[in-house]
Parts: structure tokens; C-alpha cells; sequence
């Protein structure tokens, strides 16, 4: 009885197939309503299936419901459509169009040229239901003025102490970079630094509030970060409040995201089956006091400093309100932009820039989307001081580096190579000096996890200290320090061990200053 009134259904959704198709995109499975052009996600949870469910008939609460629902999941593996459905907005690289969602049923096709509404799902472009998204309508705008950077940045005191770091700029930047996650699979995550009061959560606040509408807002994560692949996987933009002391596992999820690595979760409701997600969300960061030393997490990250608001507080239901009636007319202003930048994609298509950025999907998008060679040139000496900027953040609070600036800073350790037992001891002792003991024996339990840090953090030191490893009988290793002095000649051992302690182009670089020294190469 139950498989016969299952099939009765399948007969209704699936005849004829021009009305209704099954939809299959990696972990999800959906059918599209050609007639609503909705996509509906066959999921036990769904409220719009069990919507559906019901037109049909079926309750959530029967057995026949469950039954139904299996054989839907059957149903797609065999006639399922495969197609990538889409969260907010879509690139075509290959014909320089941008879709961005407006509603579940319709979406905007912005061109250099054009900007028109289509349907969900026309031009085999399809989009999934955001629940918290609010539309916007497309109206007149000042041009003589930033819309953007007034609204985000109204009354913040940003720090401008670094005057070769524009802070406007890597904002601007980086709220652009968000419509075009098709062409970065890495990703920048964007950190607002500063004291209690400073507003750190506000502009990242009124980011998410123009771009989703009144219903969003910042989030926390809780310490065993379980609850962060949930945010990931089902939102485009979050945004993450008070990381002020982020744990392994979220710094090991802050890196999967930013490299775009897929994650594997467990289905909860099967005991042994993996499914797939990509990570496309992007993610931004508050914190008074960042700890994110880890080395692969701070080379990805955009760093905005603020200052303390003096007088200057405004309450959230007022700036709340001052952004949702300026959203037509800023959203407005920035798909102008958009079509500018869609403009000059196309123009510099076929370049190639070399960046200093460890993540150069980031550099690429915002040299290739400028215009002149005099605001690429603006771009490449703002990035060249930001990734100098994040070895120095990554450096500031490590206890390895403290302790390995006093081992260098003792004249008798000048020349010494150490086996990893030996210089494990050397900075447990250095460590119980500088009172860091404890600190250090929660983290380094063994030489490995010691020497492994070093060897990690070496690029992000070179200018200060360069760390040498060479090999010695069996699988033994032997590890030595230079401090570098700009104003002292390379040995010529210092400039070998330099040569074949980097990367291949600062090998050459190593190997050409030390030509330089001897006299030349053609002596």
C-alpha cells in the first residue's frame, strides 16, 4: 500500500519532467519547481518539502512520509540533474557576467554594460533559497561620493598610524572580492581589531546588514567550534565575534576556509556516511587581542585597526535604521561598481601579476579589477607592506620566538649547531629563565613539535634571524641561527646556508647578493 501510493506521488512530481526536475549539487538534492522556479532541498528537515509533503497529501508525522522521502533520494541518484546551485551571487569568468540574488525567484545579470532581472534558474544558473536574505530594489544614487565606505565606515575612527597601509581600501577590497567567489577558492579573512568600544563589531555588522538585510548579525562560536561547520556550511558571509583566544580546532577550520579545502562531516542520521562541502563561505573576525599566531592562519589574514570611539556612540537600533533605508541607494551604488570592475576583469584577463601574498587569489582579483597601471602599482606597494605586516603579527606573541630571539642574542651560541635534543634542551632551559616554563611545556612536549614551529615560522623571521638545518648522520639534523645585520657582509658560508634555505626565487636573490660581495660573478 505504501509503495503504491509513493509511486503515485513520483507520478505527480515527475510528469511531466518539463515542470518539475531533480537537482543533484555535490551533498544537496533538490527538485526545482519550473512553475514557482523554487528549489525545493530534499532534506528531513526541510520546511518546504514538508510543505510540498503536504499538498500532496502527506504529513511529516506519517510513516508514508519517511518512505516518500527515500524514495525521492533513489529517484535522484538515477535521474537527478547535476548542476551547481549557487548562494548570493555567481562570476562567469568565461563571459564576464555576474548573477547576484535578489529574491528565490528572481536574480540580477549584471554586465559591464547591462543590468537586467531573470528568473531563478534560467541560463542554467541557479540559485538556493536564502531565508534571511531581504531584497533590494535598484534606484538612483549620488556619484560624486562613496556610498560604500560612508555608510560601512561612518563615524569609526580608523587607525591610520601606518601611513603605507590604506585601510579604506583593503575594506573596499575586500567587501567587493564577496560577489565573486567563483573565481577564489582561497580566501581572505577579514579581522576588526580594537578595545571595548572601538566599533569593531559594528562595521563588520553593517558589511553583513547590507549585503543580507536587517536579519543579520555578528555570531559566536563555541569552543569544541562544532557548531562552526554548521555556519559554514549553510551561510555565504559570517561573522565571528570576540576571537580573542581561538582554540587549535578553529584555527585549523579558519585555514580550511580560507584555502577553500573541502570539509567532511558525518550525515547524523547514518552511523558511518560522509558528506561534502565545500568550503565557500566567507568569514570575518573581531578581536581585542587576536592570538592567531598559528603561521598558516595569519598569512591569510586582513588586519583592520580601530580606535576607541570618544563621544562618538551611536545607538545599534539608530545605525540599524540609517543603513536599511540607504540599502537600495548604497547596493545601488556598489552594482555600478560592480560593472566597472566587471569592466576592467575583462580587460586584464590576460595578465599576470607576481604577488608576495602567500593567498594570491585576493592580490589577483584586486590588481586585475583597477583600471591604471598607477592604482596597480598603489595595490602591489599596499600588499608588499601587508605581508610584511602579517610576519610580524604571526611572530608578536610566539613563545618560540621570544625565546629563540635571547638563544641568538648570546654570543656563545654564534656558529653552534645543535641536534634537535640539544636545542630542545637549550630552549627549556631559556624558557624556565624567561619564566615561560610552564607556558612552553604545555605546548613543546618533544624536539619535533619544536623543531616542526621553527621551520615553520622561518619565513615569517628571515629579515631578523635566519635558521639553517642541515643534515647529519642518519636521520639526524643539525640547526643553527644567523642574526642578520644589513649593515655587516654575508660570509660566504652565511650566504650559502641562505641559498639553500629558501624558496627558488630567493635562493636566487641569496645567491646574486653574494656574487655582489665577492667582487662579481666574473670573478
Amino acid at each position: 500500500m505504501a509503495k503504491d501510493l509513493s509511486m503515485s506521488v513520483m507520478d505527480k512530481m515527475f510528469h511531466p519532467l518539463k515542470y518539475n526536475k531533480m537537482m543533484n549539487s555535490k551533498a544537496k538534492i533538490g527538485i526545482f519547481i519550473d512553475d514557482e522556479k523554487e528549489m525545493i532541498p530534499i532534506l528531513k528537515d526541510s520546511i518546504s518539502l514538508m510543505n510540498l509533503m503536504t499538498k500532496w497529501g502527506i504529513n511529516a508525522s506519517e510513516p508514508l512520509y519517511k518512505y516518500v522521502y527515500h524514495e525521492l533520494i533513489a529517484f535522484a541518484v538515477e535521474n537527478a540533474i547535476s548542476v551547481d546551485i549557487h548562494k548570493f551571487a555567481y562570476y562567469d569568468s568565461k563571459n564576464f557576467i555576474l548573477y547576484l540574488y535578489n529574491t528565490s525567484k528572481s536574480i540580477f545579470k549584471i554586465t559591464e554594460d547591462n543590468i537586467i532581472t531573470i528568473e531563478n534558474g534560467d541560463e542554467a544558473v541557479l540559485f538556493e533559497e536564502m531565508s534571511n536574505y531581504q531584497p533590494f530594489k535598484i534606484v538612483e544614487f549620488k556619484k560624486d561620493t562613496n556610498c560604500l565606505l560612508n555608510i560601512i565606515i561612518k563615524d569609526l575612527n580608523l587607525d591610520n598610524s601606518n601611513p603605507n597601509i590604506n585601510q579604506r581600501k583593503l575594506v573596499e577590497n575586500w567587501f567587493y572580492c564577496l560577489f565573486f567567489e567563483s573565481i577564489m577558492p582561497t580566501k581572505r579573512l577579514l579581522v576588526s581589531i580594537g578595545e571595548k568600544g572601538s566599533g569593531k563589531s559594528s562595521i563588520l555588522r553593517r558589511i553583513g546588514k547590507l549585503l543580507i538585510g536587517k536579519k543579520f548579525n555578528v555570531t559566536s562560536t563555541t569552543p569544541d567550534y562544532k557548531n562552526l561547520i554548521t555556519l559554514i556550511t549553510n551561510n555565504y558571509l559570517i561573522v565571528l565575534d570576540n576571537m580573542d583566544s581561538p582554540t587549535t580546532q578553529i584555527n585549523a577550520s579558519l585555514a580550511r576556509i580560507a584555502t577553500g579545502q573541502v570539509i567532511m562531516v558525518r550525515d547524523y542520521y547514518t552511523t558511518n556516511t560522509q558528506i561534502e562541502y565545500e568550503a565557500k563561505c566567507y568569514v570575518a573576525l573581531t578581536s581585542r587581542k587576536p592570538q592567531f599566531t598559528r603561521d598558516d592562519v595569519a598569512d591569510r589574514l586582513i588586519c583592520i585597526y580601530l580606535g576607541r570611539l570618544e563621544n562618538k556612540f551611536i545607538a545599534e537600533k539608530d545605525l540599524d535604521k540609517e543603513i536599511m533605508e540607504s540599502r537600495d541607494e548604497v547596493m545601488s551604488y556598489v552594482i555600478s561598481r560592480l560593472q566597472i570592475i566587471i569592466k576592467n576583469l575583462k580587460k586584464n584577463d590576460n595578465k599576470t601579476f607576481k604577488h608576495v601574498f602567500r593567498i594570491a587569489d585576493f592580490a589577483d582579483f584586486a590588481l586585475k579589477s583597477v583600471d591604471s597601471e598607477t592604482e596597480q602599482n598603489e595595490l602591489k606597494n599596499l600588499f608588499s607592506v601587508l605581508a610584511q605586516q602579517q610576519k610580524e603579527f604571526a611572530t608578536q606573541d610566539d613563545i618560540i620566538y621570544t625565546i629563540l630571539k635571547e638563544i641568538v642574542s648570546d654570543k656563545s651560541n654564534e656558529n653552534r649547531k645543535f641536534l634537535a635534543p640539544e636545542l630542545y634542551k637549550e630552549f627549556k632551559h631559556k624558557a624556565e629563565e624567561l619564566e615561560l616554563g610552564k607556558f612552553f611545556n604545555s605546548i613543546y612536549s618533544n624536539p619535533k613539535a619544536l623543531t616542526t614551529h621553527l621551520m615553520n615560522i622561518q619565513s615569517n623571521i628571515s629579515k631578523e634571524i635566519v635558521i639553517c638545518r642541515q643534515k647529519g648522520h642518519g636521520n639526524n639534523y643539525f640547526y643553527s641561527f644567523i642574526r642578520v645585520d644589513d649593515t655587516k657582509p654575508l660570509s660566504p658560508n652565511e650566504a650559502v646556508e641562505m641559498l639553500m634555505d629558501r624558496e627558488a626565487e630567493k635562493q636566487i636573490n641569496a645567491y646574486e647578493k653574494y656574487q655582489n660581495i665577492k667582487g662579481g660573478k666574473d670573478e
